[in-house]
């Protein structure tokens, strides 16, 4: 079989003609994925605002390290295919207007002095296509380097996963510090062979005959622990790039490229509700104040979509009923809390099973109205709870009505408390809404 030069098979001819007809699909894919990739955020908004009420606030930090890469991730695919959709279609509009006039400019023009045109043509003598292939081969590569980088992201971001699930598996056998010293450990490990692996690529090293005789299976091995099932396709495209252009100019441009994605999202992940779990106390004292009227507290200010609640909820600002109804969400990491407070369920086995559910739902009951303390400008409230759903994405919670028609006409401060277990005098959580009592 005839062989093309460096000895690579020459191409069949379905697949020479699948390449250069290969930018229909990829304008279709691109318009697509344009629309895909722009839900992206939003999606990945309401896991974000579902994991702070679902995760204990000791992984928080994983969590967060678990939604930038997400983040950027949806960056990188946004940017990519709006990229890539542009300037494919500069390349077919390039294309026809190289088709309409292949000559290029026409020096006989008319419309210019013909020494003018002589000299324009002299700089632009040809009809354009060496960049017209050019951008071709620029617009196939972006969905590669977009694949590749999109799978590095979601390799790291199982990688962080990975850490969640070893720091949940140590925290069962040792003690909180000594957990932080073992995830420190790896965490540095793995921070050395980045940089260990990286010193691999520099010149010197590579000359040496011992250091460059470990360089492959030195690269490997870290490659495998890192990239685990992604491991063969990043190696192929990233060593497909790397061997095909220029160093300098692919450090280059991964540089900006880089530069431009965490810009990007960094902008995604400041607006974004996984901007709390950044730190364990963040949503605690976003509503901890008294200062300030959030919407997020008033069920006439909130919006469709706007996301799970966080915090007391009572109707509107202005109150002129006789009651004051309060809904308190009891978020899934607080399980624990009340368990320490309430102790655990446990069924009796000489009674029935609707006696056991009815017993059941009791204990539920008074363990949450103990958990709970509800005041009026620091005056305590002793008000029955009921388990409530709220309707805007079925939480849980308690709700309650506060007798406030004694209250003189103005404003006035509802805190609602979370007591801690044993005898700690500090609430777990307290919660400020501000309103006003109306004539």
């Amino acid at each position: 079989m005839d062989q093309a030069p460096n000895n690579i098979p020459e191409k069949t001819a379905w697949l020479r003609r699948l390449e250069q007809e290969s930018w229909q699909s990829e304008l279709i894919i691109s318009g697509i994925a344009i629309f895909g990739s722009l839900q992206l955020p939003d999606l990945i908004d309401v896991l974000a605002d579902w994991s702070i009420g679902f995760f204990s606030t000791q992984i928080y930090r994983f969590i967060y390290a678990f939604f930038i890469y997400l983040y950027i991730g949806a960056a990188i695919l946004t940017l990519s295919f709006v990229m890539h959709f542009i300037l494919r279609a500069m390349w077919v509009g390039l294309v026809g207007l190289n088709s309409v006039f292949p000559e290029g400019i026409n020096t006989q023009s008319p419309s210019y002095p013909a020494v003018f045109l002589e000299r324009i043509k002299q700089e632009f003598p040809s009809n354009n296509e060496h960049n017209i292939h050019r951008l071709d081969d620029f617009c196939s590569s972006i969905f590669s380097v977009c694949t590749l980088t999109v799978m590095v992201f979601l390799a790291i971001g199982m990688d962080v996963i990975v850490m969640l699930i070893i720091n949940q598996l140590f925290s069962y056998i040792l003690s909180p510090s000594a957990v932080e010293m073992v995830m420190a450990c790896i965490i540095g490990f793995l921070l050395v062979a980045t940089v260990f692996q990286s010193s691999l690529k520099l010149k010197w090293v590579q000359r040496h005959p011992v250091f460059g005789q470990w360089h492959y299976p030195v690269q490997r091995f870290f490659s495998r622990l890192l990239m685990h099932i992604f491991y063969r396709p990043v190696t192929r495209l990233s060593y497909t790039f790397v061997t095909n252009v220029k160093w300098s100019s692919y450090v280059v441009g991964i540089t900006i490229f880089f530069i431009v994605i965490m810009v990007f999202g960094g902008l995604l992940l400041a607006r974004s509700p996984a901007i709390y779990l950044s730190s364990a106390g963040l949503i605690a004292d976003k509503y901890a104040r008294s200062d300030r009227y959030y919407p997020d507290n008033y069920e006439n200010q909130r919006q469709a979509g706007q996301g799970r609640i966080h915090s007391a909820l009572i109707p509107t600002e202005i109150i002129k009923d006789p009651f004051l109804k309060v809904f308190v969400p009891i978020l899934g990491n607080e399980s624990s809390r009340t368990d320490s407070i309430c102790g655990v369920w446990s069924s009796d086995d000489s009674l029935s099973e609707e006696e056991n559910t009815d017993r059941r739902r009791q204990f539920t009951l008074d363990c949450y109205q103990r958990y709970h303390r509800f005041y009026i400008n620091d005056s305590l409230y002793q008000i029955a709870v009921r388990v409530y759903r709220h309707p805007n994405q079925d939480e849980l919670g308690v709700q309650g009505f506060l007798p406030i028609g004694h209250l003189p006409p103005g404003e006035h401060i509802l805190k609602v408390e979370k007591i801690s277990p044993g005898n700690t005098p500090k609430p777990a959580r307290t919660m400020y809404v501000p309103f006003v009592k109306g004539y």
